[in-house]
């Protein structure tokens, strides 16, 4: 197992984000709607490592391979 310590956000300049990581196939993002199916007014965040091999640390949280937290709104 390899640990990837990343920035805990959607996509940074400032340095590798979970984002980043969505582009490399190590998470997926998807948002899950929380007030009456519509978007604009509010959709909490799953994140969900697919890898098998990689654990994300953002720095709050640490996500290991098949698991998925979820970002409030």
């Amino acid at each position: 197992m390899k640990i990837v310590k990343v920035i805990a956000a959607g996509w940074s300049s400032g340095g590798m984000a979970m984002g980043d990581l969505v582009d490399k196939g190590i998470l997926t993002k998807k948002y899950h709607c929380t007030y009456y199916g519509n978007t604009d007014m509010g959709a909490d965040i799953v994140w969900t490592n697919v890898s098998k091999d990689t654990i994300v640390d953002n720095g709050l949280e640490v996500i290991y391979p098949g698991e998925s937290v979820t970002w409030e709104k």
